[in-house]
């Protein structure tokens, strides 16, 4: 799945990238442009249903370039992103069963609320990523509703991508339950960082025939992945070009998508992240791609940043995965006082998150004015507990 650029962006990029659009129009076509205009716009099959496709999507937009500049930067995307990335599994994808406990939960979220709470997606926003002037997608955004079934779909499915790629991973993006209705097209493109490691769960579907997620592996060759209820694609979304270039045929095709993105080996232990640290660079981008670098500072103006990155607000939620994550990439954050004048470790004091405040002392996520005033208090067991400290 990917959020379509913004307008602004999309036009910043129309007259960059047009030479290199013109230039894919005058090649031949290659083995991937053959369901979908996936690198060029010339296609062995499908040619008609593509041009199809583009005319209405100009004919529907405000702004008939909206749809050119879109298409032309998922098409730059595709022929540039997949090498100036670094790839973590054999061949970037792999389908798994939904552990049943939490599919039986996903399941009866989706009853009830899939009658009175699907909301328009995109806010009608027309794009070539996806055919919404024919057949607009709807979402159920689970945080709104189950806010702890939100975390546990994250944590369950963060353990089993880090099994599969080995890395440990942060979230970055979660999508609720998206809908796609008949005749829905969703064309071939790369995701936009940070959503790097990915996971589809299929939640229900009513259709009349098939409609298989089309993903070119690391081999460089097409595979149809067919998913049914209770189904999980494992992909790396990053660099496996993946879509749905066939019209859905049916009533509708229910997925939920979770996105994460690697922080280093999920066997390194924490105290090494001090030794080695994560630097400002996150380490799934080829540093050796000056084109994807500049692009990457262009974007990220301020550096990196995860996902979940509100410090006192995980604190208090006792979110301690999120909490680790972030000693490991920005440490700096937990030498930061809030607009109350606390640093991290004293909110995970006072909201008496323990386990929080041994993993900050073991991580030495604090600044000196706060082991000076400990070394001088009259909490005994803290003293006790930052002993080596201090």
């Amino acid at each position: 799945t990917t959020e379509p650029p913004s307008a602004m962006k999309l036009f910043a990029l129309f007259a960059l990238l047009l030479p290199i659009f013109a230039v894919s129009q005058q090649e031949d076509h290659n083995p991937y442009d053959v369901s979908w205009a996936t690198h060029s716009t010339k296609l062995t099959h499908n040619q008609g249903l593509y041009d199809d496709f583009m005319e209405k999507c100009r004919a529907s937009a405000a702004n008939p370039q909206a749809c050119a500049a879109s298409e032309q930067d998922r098409m730059h995307r595709n022929n540039r992103q997949p090498q100036s990335m670094l790839n973590f599994t054999e061949n970037g994808f792999q389908v798994v069963k939904t552990p049943p406990e939490l599919f039986a939960k996903l399941q009866q979220f989706w009853q009830d609320h899939r009658e009175a709470d699907q909301q328009p997606e995109w806010k009608q926003v027309i794009h070539s990523y996806q055919n919404a002037w024919d057949a607009p997608t709807t979402m159920i955004p689970i945080q709104e509703y189950d806010e702890a079934l939100r975390q546990e779909i994250w944590y369950a499915t963060e353990d089993i991508l880090q099994e599969w790629t080995g890395q440990r991973l942060a979230p970055s993006a979660f999508w609720g339950i998206r809908v796609y209705h008949n005749d829905s097209i969703l064309a071939t493109h790369v995701d936009f960082t940070p959503r790097i490691i990915s996971v589809i769960i299929n939640i229900d579907q009513d259709v009349e025939e098939d409609w298989p997620l089309e993903v070119w592996g690391h081999d460089g060759k097409a595979y149809n992945v067919t998913l049914k209820p209770g189904d999980m694609a494992l992909y790396e979304s990053h660099s496996i070009i993946h879509g749905r270039p066939f019209p859905f045929r049916g009533n509708f095709f229910a997925n939920v998508f979770v996105h994460f993105e690697p922080l280093g080996p999920a066997d390194k232990k924490l105290e090494d992240f001090l030794i080695e640290p994560l630097g400002d660079i996150p380490p799934y981008l080829n540093q050796e791609s000056t084109e994807m670098m500049n692009k990457w500072r262009q974007h990220n103006p301020y550096g990196w940043n995860l996902y979940h990155r509100d410090v006192t607000s995980l604190v208090k939620k006792g979110d301690i995965r999120a909490i680790e994550d972030l000693v490991i990439q920005k440490p700096s954050l937990f030498k930061t006082r809030n607009t109350e004048g606390l640093l991290p470790i004293e909110v995970a004091i006072a909201a008496e998150q323990q386990a929080i405040v041994d993993l900050l002392i073991k991580m030495k996520a604090y600044d000196e004015t706060f082991a000076a005033k400990v070394k001088i208090g009259e909490d005994e067991t803290l003293k006790k507990r930052m002993s080596d400290e201090l």
